[in-house]
């Protein structure tokens, strides 16, 4: 509707008035060189792109077991399970691996998320596959193996003085990113199909591996192997 229009259009002018309004400010709120620091931008995309498919899919599927399958919303939500076990199971691996490999780690997340809701979108087009507990174990699983070291290296190059504002903005990006995975892919299924919505989430965060890719080899590396002197 053009309310909703309207509505977007008067955020992003809001959004911009207060990014001009913090460049002119002896303490903003927000301090633009945090967004300069090496690491940053790409972990955010990175947090907002995965972030996306996490809400989306928990959304997605339980509406369409319920809409399309005519499951109770609690067989719904059991339904459901197996991703929120692999999230939890894929969690540890930040903690497994060294930090100087955290990079391979992330993008491997990201492939096997993305990869796992692209293979269930195919198959939930003829009906709801057997395999899809499986599929959602999976997604879980990527989903958890990438979200603590992605947000370890949007933060890992901060000044010590700027990690709190850092933290912020990266709590704030995956909050606003489960709202977007809702609205977006929500709208896509009740439009389209739960394939479509499922196979728009797999590609979107598909794009996020480009971004992770970006960060410089220099820059994976341990926090304190970096030579004295830089940020």
């Amino acid at each position: 509707p053009p309310i909703s229009w309207l509505c977007l259009g008067a955020g992003l002018t809001l959004l911009g008035a207060f990014w001009r309004m913090q460049h002119r400010q002896r303490e903003p709120l927000l301090d633009p060189a945090i967004l300069a620091t090496p690491r940053v931008c790409s972990g955010l995309l990175a947090l907002f792109l995965s972030g996306t498919a996490y809400t989306g899919t928990l959304y997605c599927v339980a509406a369409s077991l319920q809409d399309q399958h005519h499951l109770s919303p609690a067989g719904a939500g059991l339904a459901l399970v197996p991703f929120i076990a692999g999230y939890g199971t894929g969690s540890l691996g930040g903690a497994l691996v060294p930090p100087h490999r955290h990079r391979v780690l992330i993008i491997a997340g990201i492939a096997c998320l993305a990869a796992s809701l692209v293979t269930l979108g195919a198959l939930a087009a003829g009906g709801w596959p057997g395999t899809a507990p499986a599929l959602l174990a999976t997604a879980g699983l990527g989903y958890g193996i990438c979200f603590n070291p992605t947000l370890g290296l949007t933060i890992s190059r901060v000044r010590p003085a700027l990690v709190p504002d850092a933290s912020g903005i990266a709590t704030t990006t995956f909050q606003f990113s489960f709202v977007f995975g809702i609205a977006v892919f929500g709208s896509i299924y009740a439009a389209t199909s739960l394939a479509w919505a499922l196979g728009s989430m797999g590609a979107l965060t598909a794009l996020a591996i480009p971004a992770v890719l970006g960060v410089r080899p220099r820059d994976a590396r341990p926090a304190g192997q970096h030579r004295a002197g830089r940020p």
